[in-house]
């Protein structure tokens, strides 16, 4: 039996909330008990949000650069006798924030009851104010806070007494659904009362039986696939079972939690025109990714080889196409871009300069982008390291990395993965390396690799190689320039319609540069101190839960 995963995402069975204007399209809970709701709309040159938030005091949201006060751009507001206030101010310690000399965010209205304070307010996606973040399509880390006071007329905002720090995407392109089927159905995967273990990284799966379907239905997103698309259940391939995987990562080995998190399946027997598919292109998880230390922005590229690829867009007859991408990595990643090039030209199918390993989120692009017979797709992950004092290595704890991008695409193909990673003997042989036991045809663990030559590091084994590395920030650029100027592995697999076998393609090749690489993003507004654009930094410490959906297929 073989598995493929569906998506991986955080997702919880919750009822519904406080109901926004009809115009407020978004909305997101900030905080855990949902006293702090936000909801907004954005077109091309601004965006406006409500806050409703469980209050009678003031109301503070902020943009940061990585969760912490320093550097955020803040709103504070609040209600007093009948009268709205809001200002604009800038946070440049862990202190009550000044206000802003250009106030930028504008009050709309606002109002409170009983129970709850409501603001509506407004600002430009790019003010060209040095104290104002931008905000784009890339993560953004939201402040939320508030203290059941208003401001005293003299001292201003009392320090807060609830707050918090959720990331989002701002500028997402969700997609609403045109026409809903007239035959919904649903079904909970719940994580009922589960104890939650007191180690750092759990990978805990729950298997359920699917209702019993007579024909072929269609698991559906309303809110994420495209009104054409929908995700297969219950066809010959299917055996009628959903395999839930929930990653608990929990730092500080808290015990005595619970999880009841869970996914609702909404599908439909009315089927839509096309089946998606899913894609995923990674690094392979193991201890070939290796992250120096001591790096500031350190990058790794992982591939879909055009050659594999290819044979699957043979077998499938028609180009596919794509219309989300997931990006997944750990704590050091700080960018992530999926691009794909095709006759040396590269565009990017999505990128993300301030990612966050707390949100897990399928980024819908604006346009639907064609691969064809010939194309290459690419992975890259850009991680900051500079904090640690030895190397940081693939694998499945949230201590240690990834770097995938999942392809969610139509009409369903064969493939289902395809990893790639610097040849072991590139990696080694940037010690000085000369000849190990290894072939590509016939792999074996990596850490297990007999070292040929030199005579004198022959009685080493690979992480001994890699940790006798002196690593420093210029030496981990020169190693990753390095890698890129050498052969790499690449593999894929799928089970083909035409014989169903399993089949697995390897191939060793350098690593695909494009002759016409993408443009960068232009920001449109310069200071003497700098572009005006997101800042980066490490994330706050937290507790994640990341939930992958898998389809059980019998071969």
């Amino acid at each position: 039996m073989s598995v493929l995963t569906v998506a991986v995402v955080v997702a919880l069975l919750c009822g519904d909330s406080a109901s926004a204007a009809t115009d407020l399209i978004h909305h997101e809970v900030l905080d855990e008990n949902g006293d702090f709701l936000l909801f907004w709309t954005y077109d091309g040159a601004q965006i406006e949000l409500e806050a409703r938030v469980r209050t009678r005091g003031w109301v503070g949201l902020g943009l940061s650069p990585n969760g912490g006060m320093p550097g955020s751009d803040i709103v504070i507001g609040w209600v007093k006798d009948g009268q709205a206030y809001l200002t604009d101010r800038y946070a440049d310690e862990k202190a009550l924030p000044p206000e802003d000399e250009s106030q930028d965010w504008e009050l709309l209205s606002g109002y409170e009851n009983d129970t709850h304070t409501v603001l509506r307010f407004k600002r430009k996606l790019q003010t060209c104010d040095v104290r104002d973040r931008v905000i784009n399509k890339d993560t953004q880390r939201v402040l939320w806070a508030w203290n059941d006071r208003d401001p005293d007329d003299v001292t201003g905002p009392a320090y807060h007494t609830h707050r918090g720090v959720r990331s989002s995407i701002l500028l997402r392109n969700d997609i609403e659904a045109e026409s809903l089927p007239n035959v919904i159905r649903s079904h909970d995967v719940v994580m009922t009362n589960t104890a939650i273990p007191s180690k750092q990284t759990t990978y805990w799966c729950k298997l359920v039986e699917m209702p019993p379907l007579q024909t072929k239905h269609h698991i559906f997103k309303d809110l994420s696939f495209p009104s054409h698309v929908g995700y297969p259940i219950g066809d010959e391939d299917d055996g009628g079972q959903v395999l839930m995987e929930v990653h608990y990562d929990n730092p500080e080995q808290k015990e005595g939690m619970t999880d009841n998190s869970g996914l609702r399946l909404l599908y439909t027997p009315e089927l839509r025109q096309h089946d998606v598919g899913v894609l995923l292109v990674s690094q392979s998880v193991d201890h070939a990714l290796v992250i120096p230390p001591r790096a500031v922005e350190y990058n790794v590229d992982n591939f879909c080889h055009q050659e594999c690829l290819d044979t699957f867009l043979d077998e499938a007859g028609e180009p596919v196409q794509v219309f989300g991408v997931m990006p997944h990595a750990h704590l050091l990643a700080k960018k992530m871009r999926t691009t794909l090039i095709r006759d040396g030209v590269e565009t990017v199918l999505s990128s993300d300069d301030n990612y966050d390993f707390n949100l897990q989120y399928i980024r819908m692009l604006e346009e639907e982008v064609t691969i064809k017979k010939g194309d290459t797709i690419m992975t890259r992950c850009t991680y900051n390291s500079e904090h640690k004092t030895e190397p940081v290595y693939g694998g499945l704890s949230t201590e240690n990395e990834m770097c995938d991008s999942f392809l969610f695409y139509y009409p369903r193909m064969s493939l289902r993965w395809c990893e790639s990673h610097a040849h072991p003997l590139n990696i080694l042989g940037f010690a000085g390396v000369q000849e190990i036991g290894y072939s590509s045809e016939a792999p074996v663990f990596i850490d297990s690799i007999p070292i040929v030559k030199p005579a004198n590091m022959s009685n080493m084994t690979y992480l001994d190689v890699v940790e006798s590395i002196v690593w420093g920030q210029d030496k981990a650029q020169q190693y990753s320039q390095h890698l890129r100027s050498g052969n790499f592995v690449s593999r894929c697999g799928g089970k083909m319609q035409t014989d169903g076998d399993t089949i697995l393609y390897t191939k060793e090749s350098l690593l695909p540069h494009p002759t016409v690489p993408a443009a960068a993003p232009v920001f449109t507004c310069s200071t003497s101190s700098g572009t005006v654009g997101p800042q980066l930094s490490a994330p706050l410490p937290f507790m994640a839960v990341m939930t992958s959906l898998t389809i059980l297929f019998t071969l």
